[in-house]
């Protein structure tokens, strides 16, 4: 295991290293390149994962509704379709409230997915 872990570990920093280099190639004109263009594609991907997960659970929520709709006189059926429909509310109820919660505290701190996010810069010579 930690071998595997190292291995998987050293890929990535392999892979990562030129976008990590060209970190400080950012640009006022060209904000999409470097490390911000790196946090902008995985914060991409995770928003399209969240919407995929919710679309999950509440096709499954729907699903197990129809299989206990169906499983009408076999109660072994039935409290397999209860358990996945509860299943899935708790898991569409954690989900919205931890997007609820990231939310609140974006409003709270006064932060923005709106606003790119801009390199420091010690001395400004042309």
């Amino acid at each position: 295991m930690r071998r595997y872990i190292s291995s998987v570990a050293l890929s990535s920093a392999v892979v990562l290293l030129p976008l990590v280099t060209f970190a400080q190639n950012v640009t006022a004109a060209n904000p999409q390149q470097g490390l911000f263009g790196l946090v902008g594609f995985f914060n991409s991907l995770l928003n399209a994962i969240i919407v995929l997960l919710i679309t999950a659970a509440v096709v499954a929520i729907f699903y197990w509704g129809v299989r206990l709709l169906m499983a009408s006189g076999d109660a072994e059926s039935r409290k397999a379709a209860l358990e996945g429909m509860m299943y899935g509310v708790i898991a569409l109820a954690v989900m919205v409230s931890i997007w609820g919660l990231v939310k609140f505290l974006q409003s709270t701190l006064g932060i923005s997915n709106s606003t790119a996010a801009q390199a420091p810069s010690v001395l400004n010579i042309k």
